[in-house]
């Protein structure tokens, strides 16, 4: 159904039969007012719409001479379009627009009231971005100068013929439905970029940022105000990088990604990040040109901050392992060649007197041993490969009874506070590891106060969440026993925190350390699975923050050095001996016979089951060591049980704690003892696996 008819009665007053939502019925209806719901200056649809209108352009007239207006009317409906709305003065115009929202409005530039045709079509533009055609009869400069303001989609100068008033409609639909695409277009664009959590920046050719999403503000720590006064995008880039990357001119426009740079935060942090630049030509038409320069550029900004850190921790990470295993390695064969120093030099001195002339070089051979032997003891225990005598500790009893020689340590002019928790500090830890932890821990932070100052400990349970994890590769997210050292010291660089726990790595002099103290902290932590972390600043002091699991499940075995005063050490017991080391081997059997035991001497796995196989008598122990070429210690113990179910087995090595785990030595009722020992640990270790005095 198209536009009715007008029926023109004699007085010329035209009047059409239509549908009035005012009264509810269909009449004919003046058009000139009469009723507060005809279309004329009231705004509702002169005719129902039904399926042939459907689809066509929609057109509001804002007119206020009511012949123009129904001329105009008529025209629009004769041509096919769909009339919805009529005003005849600018307020009306904007209401109605609202209402109607039609696809185009013709507005007279010369409205009655106080609002004139150029006013209410730039609110209109403005607040709901529909295109207008202006009438006009007057073309002044000024007037048309105005008109440009409000970005009009047409100009009709009055008088005009159908043909005319038929291209500015089609031309100014179509830019309007062009206006419309594009409008939606940058609505995805900056919907798809607000949903990106990269950075996304448009900047023009002067570098200022003329769009940003919120990932991009976030990133620079920037506000909308911020936005809205102006930025330069060089600003955000650091200085060290400017000479190469964002000189004057286009350089930054020229760039291709993706590249790694620095950029600045407003607060003055620093983010790494990847760029990925794109230079935008100034139209379509020379895009491919090599010589006009780019208008503007699009860059996406990826910030690679944390994944940065995450590297520089599996880095540091696998230079710890490395080193580890590095010590591990030695640790086998220094072992050995200590044990038989130590042990030939303590023999040496047990059967001379104090005044012998080579007594005192003797003592200097063994406290040299003792000190050779601390040292690889501090390797294993920075590559977590010493053996450790696990037990449930109270970390903080450890501390009350450590600390009377904690305090002995630092000096008078150091004060040392305590802050525990009063709760139980339970973990699984070797007591002894702990201490060392403490002590290490508490010696560096007296020789960062050379003036005195103050020590603090304290203890809490923290957890440690999956956000805290995720930024540190080697925690897993739980509940941990924090142990805080903090110091009042002269505090450290950065460049000094991040080489802090690396083995031989010391800020002091060469008699004043050996650089082991922090890499023994480490090591320990580790192999107790905890995490430790430093906070440090020049001039503020340091802390450090030990965490360990509670409840963590570690083998529990005897610590090899435990001592019974009054354990007798002579025996008379019969032990086999098996090393292929023969030196150890000559040596470990010379220091049990000399203390009693009979001894006998079995140089390999294949020598000891032979020599088992054939032994009638009592064979009270097996003194073996764990890994051998043919035979490892374990399976020699099962092959001698066979012939002499009697016989206790105790194991020693110089391997360390991961190798001698895989031989099952660490098995629960199976004891086991370090090289390298003194002849009086041994002598404790044998008896006191004969007399089973040993714990399981």
């Amino acid at each position: 159904m198209g536009f009715p008819t007008p029926i023109v009665f004699p007085s010329f007053r035209p009047y059409y039969k239509s549908y009035c939502p005012g009264t509810g019925q269909t009449a004919n209806h003046c058009i000139t007012g009469q009723c507060n719901s005809c279309i004329i200056g009231h705004g509702f649809s002169i005719y129902q719409m039904s399926d042939d209108t459907m689809g066509k352009p929609s057109i509001m007239v804002v007119e206020d001479e009511f012949i123009v207006a129904q001329d105009l009317i008529s025209s629009l409906t004769n041509m096919g379009y769909e009339v919805c709305a009529h005003a005849d003065s600018g307020e009306k115009a904007i209401q109605k627009a609202e209402q109607a929202q039609p696809d185009l409005i013709i507005m007279d530039i010369i409205l009655k009231g106080d609002m004139d045709g150029i006013q209410a079509a730039s609110e209109i533009h403005e607040r709901f971005q529909i295109p207008v055609i202006f009438l006009t009869a007057f073309g002044n400069k000024s007037l048309l100068d105005r008109a440009k303001s409000t970005e009009p989609f047409g100009y009709l100068i009055k008088p005009f013929n159908e043909a005319e008033l038929h291209s500015a409609l089609e031309i100014g639909l179509y830019k309007a439905a062009m206006e419309k695409k594009l409008r939606l277009s940058e609505k995805r664009f900056k919907t798809m970029a607000e949903l990106l959590p990269t950075g996304v920046f448009e900047i023009d050719y002067r570098h200022l940022i003329t769009y940003m999403n919120s990932a991009a503000m976030r990133m620079l720590g920037v506000s909308v105000d911020d936005f809205e006064r102006g930025l330069d995008f060089r600003q955000f880039i650091a200085m060290d990088e400017k000479p190469s990357s964002a000189p004057d001119d286009h350089s930054l426009m020229q760039s291709r990604g993706p590249t790694e740079h620095q950029v600045l935060r407003k607060d003055g942090s620093r983010l790494s990040v990847i760029a990925d630049f794109a230079a935008m030509p100034k139209n379509e038409y020379n895009k491919n040109r090599t010589d006009v320069k780019p208008s503007g550029m699009l860059v996406n900004l990826t910030d690679i901050t944390q994944i940065k850190k995450l590297e520089f921790q599996l880095h540091q990470s696998q230079k710890m392992e490395a080193i580890g295993r590095l010590a591990g390695g030695i640790a086998h064969d220094f072992n050995n060649i200590l044990y038989v120093v130590l042990g030939y030099s303590e023999l040496l001195m047990s059967g001379m007197p104090p005044d012998h002339p080579h007594f005192e070089g003797l003592q200097e051979i063994f406290k040299a041993s003792e000190r050779a032997r601390q040292l690889v003891k501090q390797l294993m225990a920075f590559g977590r490969k010493q053996v450790l005598n696990i037990n449930w500790v109270d970390i903080n009893q450890v501390i009350m009874d450590f600390e009377k020689l904690l305090g002995r340590v630092i000096g008078e002019d150091i004060t040392l506070t305590f802050k525990l928790m009063r709760k139980p500090a339970i973990v699984k830890a070797d007591v002894s590891q702990i201490e060392q932890i403490l002590m290490n821990l508490v010696v560096n932070a007296r020789d960062a106060m050379p003036d005195g100052g103050t020590v603090s400990i304290e203890t809490a349970i923290m957890e440690l969440d999956h956000n805290y994890a995720t930024a540190r590769t080697e925690v897993t997210p739980g509940n941990y026993i924090m142990i805080a050292v903090t110091d009042s010291g002269i505090g450290m660089e950065k460049d000094t925190i991040e080489r802090i726990f690396e083995p031989f790595y010391t800020t002091k002099s060469k008699e004043s350390g050996t650089g082991l103290g922090l890499s023994t902290v480490y090591g320990i932590v580790k192999q107790h699975n905890g995490h430790i972390e430093v906070y440090s600043e020049p001039g503020k002091g340091a802390s450090f923050k030990v965490y360990l699991p509670s409840f963590a499940d570690e083998v529990c075995i005897m610590d090899p050095e435990s001592t019974s005063d009054h354990m007798p050490l002579i025996g008379s017991a019969t032990i086999m001996v098996v090393e292929d080391d023969p030196s150890v081997l000559r040596m470990t059997c010379r220091i049990l016979s000399e203390n009693g035991y009979n001894v006998i001497q079995a140089r390999d796995a294949e020598d000891a089951v032979q020599q088992s196989r054939d032994y009638r008598q009592t064979l009270h122990m097996l003194l073996s060591d764990v890994i051998m070429p043919t035979m490892k210690g374990p399976e020699v113990y099962q092959r001698i049980s066979e012939y002499h179910p009697e016989t206790k087995a105790l194991f020693m090595s110089g391997y360390t704690a991961d190798v001698i785990t895989r031989q099952g030595v660490l098995n629960k009722g199976l004891q086991f003892i370090q090289k390298p020992f003194s002849a009086k640990a041994l002598l404790e270790k044998v008896n006191s696996v004969l007399y089973n005095t040993v714990s399981e």
